[in-house]
C-alpha cells in the first residue's frame, strides 16, 4: 500500500509540474490535462470491484494492477517536450487503470485473511501506511527531481542553475535566454522522467468467502460455540 500510494501521489504531484514547466500550460490547464488519470483510476476501481465480487479473488488484481501501474510509470520515460497529446493521455490512462485495480485490494485483503477481532486494527494500519506513503512521496520526489534538475542544468553553459530552480515551473522562462530555452526544457523533462519510477510487491493468495455458503454455515458455527452444560 505504501509503495502504490507513493507511485500515484508522485504522478499526481509531478504531472502538473511537467505540463507547466515543459508544456508551458497554466495551472488550470494542468488540472484539465490530469483528467485521463482521474477518469481511468475511477474506471479501474469499478472494474476491480466487479471482478472481485464475481470471482471471489482479489490477488489477481494486485498481480495485474501493480505491474500495469508500473508499466505506466515506465511509459513515462518516453515522454518528450514535443510528445503528442494522445501519447500523454494514453500513458496516464495505463497508470490510472493500474492504480484503480490494485489500490483498494489491501483493504479487502485484511478482511479476508485476518480474524474478525483483528480486522479493525489491520484496517487502521493499512490506512496509516497509505497516508504515510502519500506524505513521503512529495518530499522524496522533490529531492530526486531537484537533484536531477540541478545536474542537468549544470551541463547548460550560461545558466544559473539555482536561479532557474528557484524561479519555478513557468517563471523560469522569464530569466532564461531564448537560445537556451530548449536545453532548459529538456533538463526539466529529463528530471521529471527520473521521478516517474515505481515498484510493487505481491500479496498472499486467498479467496473471498461466498456469502451463500457463509450464511448456511453460520447456524452450525453458532451451535458449536455454545457452552456445554
Amino acid at each position: 500500500m505504501i509503495l502504490i500510494q507513493v507511485a500515484i501521489v508522485l504522478q499526481s504531484y509531478f504531472w502538473p509540474i511537467y505540463f507547466q514547466s515543459v508544456r508551458n500550460t497554466t495551472a488550470r490547464e494542468s488540472g484539465i490535462n490530469l483528467l485521463p488519470s482521474i477518469v481511468s483510476n475511477s474506471l479501474g476501481t469499478i472494474c476491480a470491484s466487479w471482478f472481485s465480487s464475481k470471482s471471489g479473488y482479489y490477488v489477481p488484481l494486485m498481480w495485474i494492477g501493480a505491474p500495469v501501474l508500473a508499466a505506466g510509470g515506465g511509459l513515462f520515460q518516453l515522454i518528450r517536450p514535443d510528445s503528442p497529446r494522445g501519447k500523454l493521455i494514453g500513458f496516464q490512462t495505463v497508470a490510472g487503470v493500474g492504480y484503480g485495480m490494485c489500490s483498494q485490494m489491501p483493504i479487502l485483503a485484511v478482511q479476508v485473511v485476518l480474524k474478525k477481532a483483528d480486522i479493525p486494527t489491520a484496517l487502521v494500519m493499512v490506512m496509516f501506511f497509505q497516508m504515510l506513503g502519500g506524505a513521503l512521496a512529495p518530499s522524496v520526489g522533490q529531492n530526486i527531481f531537484t537533484d536531477r534538475l540541478l545536474r542537468n542544468l549544470s551541463r547548460v553553459e550560461g545558466i544559473d542553475s539555482a536561479a532557474v530552480v528557484a524561479a519555478g515551473g513557468r517563471t523560469f522562462r522569464e530569466i532564461v535566454p531564448p537560445q537556451l530555452m530548449d536545453a532548459v526544457i529538456d533538463a526539466f523533462n529529463s528530471a521529471l522522467r527520473k521521478v516517474f519510477r515505481i515498484v510493487s510487491w505481491a500479496m498472499e493468495w486467498r479467496q473471498l468467502p461466498d456469502p451463500k455458503s457463509q450464511s448456511t454455515e453460520a447456524p452450525a458455527t453458532e451451535v458449536s460455540e455454545k457452552p456445554v452444560c
